[in-house]
């Protein structure tokens, strides 16, 4: 059952294995794009010195776009903070490299995600097992955190809703029947004269 559940990060995985060895061995092979998903390209662009992976993607709902654009953005920012993560970048029109597949302008993509592969990070074979296996879950890592993230907008928004019904509640108007005027007892209302 294991070696079942194991197919598809094996056949998947063997791509991105393929160029990460070819960089170890001091091989340069040819540029190659694959679709991850029917809404995700992954480009590998080798190098002497590196392999940049672009992913192209793109999201159906208006609202995972956005979401998607913002948390890619912050993803970009967060490597300036961490030492040994490969350069990594995020940009709408698509990077210089993929020049050679010929794409000049994003094609209906909402943006594309590049990173940068160095010699150094795939100097051991545990190395590029361990990158093999995070950018090849890549597209459901961030699925998974833009569901996150809309269910915590959505909790937020009912929350605040709660306490704006609160307020609503407080501020009702009083009866007009209790405004000083009174009734009797055959429901005719009446003033007192003061």
């Amino acid at each position: 059952m294991k070696k079942l559940t194991l197919i598809k990060p094996t056949v998947l995985g063997g791509v991105f294995k393929y160029f990460y060895t070819k960089l170890q061995k001091n091989e340069t092979p040819a540029p190659f794009k694959f679709d991850l998903r029917r809404d995700t390209t992954v480009y590998f662009i080798p190098d002497k010195d590196r392999v940049v992976t672009v992913f192209g993607l793109d999201f159906t709902e208006k609202v995972d776009k956005a979401v998607a654009r913002i948390f890619m953005q912050e993803f970009a920012d967060a490597r300036k903070t961490i030492n040994f993560a490969p350069p990594v970048s995020w940009s709408v029109p698509p990077p210089a490299e993929l020049k050679a597949f010929g794409i000049k302008d994003p094609m209906g993509n909402l943006g594309f995600f590049s990173l940068a592969i160095l010699k150094d990070h795939v100097g051991k074979d545990d190395l590029i097992n361990k990158i093999v296996d995070v950018l090849q879950s890549f597209r459901t890592y961030l699925q998974y955190h833009i569901k996150c993230s809309k269910s915590y907008f959505h909790s937020r928004m009912r929350a605040r809703t709660k306490e704006l019904l609160k307020v609503l509640n407080r501020a009702k108007q009083a009866d007009p029947d209790q405004s000083g005027a009174k009734r009797t007892i055959t429901g005719k209302t009446f003033t007192r004269a003061v």
